[in-house]
């Protein structure tokens, strides 16, 4: 590819350009393939894990321990493995599943009280709940329901 860049054959380097265009093409399609093989690795050995949070995600006490003997793996095997999957931590994602089950009750069951969809969602206190909800979607609770009545 270097050779070509000062022939008489080609002037203009056009056909070095065309090479070097073939060759990050060929990267970027290599690079990105085997990044995602990794996702899906890491996302395949995360599923017995999204699984349990998707059953546990009411339980105030579900945690960090109950996440690493799912797995069965040391904590930073796991970390590394999630953030790698999904950008964030385990903990993080289990907050995230909180806050979107708490979304759809806010708008699917309008008679319930903020303070029992925060136990629902496995919060175990009103405030912590109304905090952790505006920190994450910008609203309190209320209104957050408000805009869907």
């Amino acid at each position: 590819m270097l050779d070509r860049t000062e022939t008489d054959d080609d002037p203009f380097g056009l056909e070095a350009s065309a090479d070097a265009y073939r060759f990050l093409l060929t990267l970027r399609r290599h690079g990105r393939s085997g990044r995602q093989d990794s996702v899906d690795r890491a996302s395949e050995r995360l599923r017995p894990l999204i699984e349990w949070m998707e059953r546990h995600y009411a339980d105030p006490d579900a945690g960090l321990a109950d996440m690493r003997a799912v797995l069965g793996m040391p904590p930073s095997t796991m970390n590394e493995l999630f953030r790698r999957a999904f950008g964030q931590s385990p903990y993080n994602y289990l907050i995230d599943l909180r806050i979107r089950k708490a979304k759809e009750m806010l708008i699917g069951r309008p008679q319930e009280t903020v303070s029992r969809i925060a136990t629902f969602a496995g919060f175990r206190d009103t405030s912590h709940f109304v905090a952790t909800f505006r920190r994450k979607t910008g609203l309190p609770p209320d209104k957050f329901r408000q805009l869907y009545e």
